[in-house]
């Protein structure tokens, strides 16, 4: 893959660059909501994970995807170093 980028003269990056993958800042989210209880069992898990699924914000999802052009933006100009994202 990394030869046809090349022949091709395409930028390689990363598909799972931090900076880009805002479904990152949903999972830490859902992380903290679940985490901090106490499941018996992983069906019991799944079903809290869905629910706090269903609770999360619908601005905080909006304000993500609002968040993308800007994300994109500070990739370019910091040429895929770490950004504040």
């Amino acid at each position: 893959i990394k030869e046809f980028f090349i022949v091709k003269k395409i930028r390689f990056w990363p598909s799972q660059s931090p900076d880009l993958n805002s479904i990152e800042d949903l999972w830490q989210e859902l992380k903290l909501r679940t985490g901090n209880k106490k499941h018996s069992n992983k069906a019991e898990l799944w079903q809290d994970v869905q629910i706090q699924w269903q609770n999360l914000p619908q601005d905080r999802i909006s304000n993500l995807i609002a968040s993308m052009p800007r994300r994109c933006a500070a990739v370019i100009a910091y040429k895929g170093m770490t950004t504040k994202y």
